[in-house]
């Protein structure tokens, strides 16, 4: 948005790498903020699933809007705009204590 010819391949990298760095702080956060194993594969089932259904449209539909616009500021708008989404709920994540797995009932 600032300088897409000269500094492209800058601004490449740091898209890769803060993509990357998300989904690691994403699954440290699934994993720390449970008490059992139990817990953390229903968590991360759930997160992981609704998560790449979410995701998974995101690059066809930035395509998309590209080429209807003839350029890339909209999608850069878009992708800015979810990265300020994921940290808000990042942050949000990062308070709770950890998630509980419901009880058991007890056998006789």
């Amino acid at each position: 948005l600032v300088a897409p010819t000269q500094t492209a391949l800058v601004w490449a990298c740091f898209v890769g790498v803060g993509t990357g760095g998300a989904f690691s702080i994403a699954l440290l956060l699934l994993a720390s903020g449970t008490r059992d194993a139990a817990s953390a594969a229903r968590l991360s089932s759930m997160a992981l699933g609704i998560g790449y259904l979410i995701a998974a449209p995101g690059p066809f539909v930035a395509g998309l809007i590209h080429a209807a616009t003839r350029s890339w500021q909209l999608p850069l708008l878009i992708t800015i705009a979810v990265a300020v989404i994921q940290l808000t709920a990042g942050l949000g994540a990062a308070r709770i204590e950890a998630v509980r797995s419901p009880r058991q009932p007890s056998s006789p």
